[in-house]
């Protein structure tokens, strides 16, 4: 228990250097424990990710970003007046 809590302190700076990112892109960070969450127009995606691993640099830490675990989705909008509901088959 308390080694989160002392990951979420040395996380302090990096969390706030997101956020101001995110908040000058339009963008939503989160971040739980060594999850990275960020959702950003698309045209920042590049830029963001470069920031991101800047930060991970500069923390001095040992956070390593995993690419295999790295996942980038791309969401498109719908038009929503369009959409019905709909039963999914139970597993």
């Amino acid at each position: 228990p308390i080694s989160a809590v002392l990951s979420n302190i040395s996380m302090i700076d990096f969390d706030i250097n997101m956020k101001r990112i995110a908040d000058k892109t339009g963008s939503v960070y989160l971040r739980y424990s060594d999850d990275i969450f960020f959702v950003c127009p698309q045209n920042y995606e590049v830029a963001i990710e470069k920031e991101i691993m800047n930060q991970v640099r500069e923390q001095g830490t040992n956070m390593r970003i995993n690419k295999s675990k790295t996942e980038v989705a791309r969401f498109k909008k719908v038009d929503t007046r369009r959409f019905h509901s709909r039963s999914w088959p139970a597993r």
